[in-house]
């Protein structure tokens, strides 16, 4: 896998490419896929500053700029329906103009930010001797896989069942 972009970092061939690829509309791990990275590692890509520069220096150049954002996003919040049979009235389209608000206050940073919880499970297994033992009576193991299964020798009797000196 291509190490973490370093400070000294400068765009490459395949960094340039894909951001053409995101600004032509495929996902950033698509992008990356078919530049030759990994699609997760196209997606580590897009959360560092520079790669998100690069990609709203190639936004300008095709002309999605500030204003033009804004622009389409005052169309979504004043969106309408389409003519209904009751004489082509057009009726605001609450639903669309409910997303273009959702996204207008998102960008904005207007929302909390969102909690993640960090779990961590870890799991305990203890091999009691007579686990053990009935293991290799039941020829489920042998004395060799015994010994592979050990890891921490916690008693002594442990280790004389594992390495079958009964």
């Amino acid at each position: 896998m291509p190490q973490p972009l370093g400070k000294n970092w400068k765009p490459t061939r395949k960094h340039a490419k894909m951001v053409k690829h995101i600004a032509d509309g495929d996902s950033a791990s698509k992008a990356g896929r078919m530049v030759g990275f990994s699609s997760n590692y196209g997606a580590h890509l897009m959360k560092d500053e520079r790669m998100q520069s690069l990609l709203l220096s190639e936004l300008e150049r095709v002309g999605v700029t500030d204003g033009y954002l804004a622009e389409k996003t005052r169309e979504g919040l004043n969106a309408m329906a389409p003519p209904r049979k009751d004489g082509g009235i057009q009726y605001p389209d609450y639903f669309v103009r409910k997303q273009y608000l959702d996204i207008a206050l998102r960008v904005r940073g207007d929302y909390a930010p969102e909690r993640t919880e960090h779990t961590q499970k870890v799991i305990n297994i203890t091999l009691t001797p007579d686990f053990v033992k009935g293991l290799i009576d039941a020829k489920a193991i042998t004395y060799d896989e015994a010994e592979i299964l050990e890891g921490e020798v916690i008693d002594e009797s442990f280790e004389e069942v594992a390495v079958g000196n009964n």
